[in-house]
């Protein structure tokens, strides 16, 4: 596996447990029934707090794709399968993401590997 390969799936495993853990604390945070400006800041508080300033835009990106091409409902429904996973992993360790999801998450992160 190459360097900027090895990079890329690193921050896959990193973001999606990232994306999904924010996810979830956008949902409890007072369980949005849309993709409403609260559930937008604290998904992009906790991405930004867990992986740092400089993968905002990377947070940005999957955020983006989440509103654009995954329904609301479906968002939810992702987070009630990945919970068990979130709560029974380490940190790190990858997540079993759903294709859709996993799609936007991994496109986001190659976009923003160094060439």
């Amino acid at each position: 596996m190459t360097g900027r390969r090895l990079l890329v799936v690193a921050a896959v495993v990193v973001l999606a447990a990232v994306a999904f853990g924010s996810l979830f604390a956008a949902r409890r945070a007072g369980t949005p029934d849309s993709y409403d400006a609260a559930a937008e800041a604290t998904f992009m508080d906790a991405c930004v707090t867990e992986a740092g300033l400089a993968m905002r835009p990377t947070c940005r990106c999957i955020w983006d794709g989440l509103v654009a091409s995954v329904p609301f409902e479906r968002y939810a429904a992702v987070d009630d399968e990945l919970a068990p996973q979130v709560a029974d992993h380490p940190a790190g360790t990858p997540l079993e993401l759903p294709d859709d999801v996993g799609g936007i998450v991994r496109s986001c992160v190659e976009a923003a590997a160094p060439g």
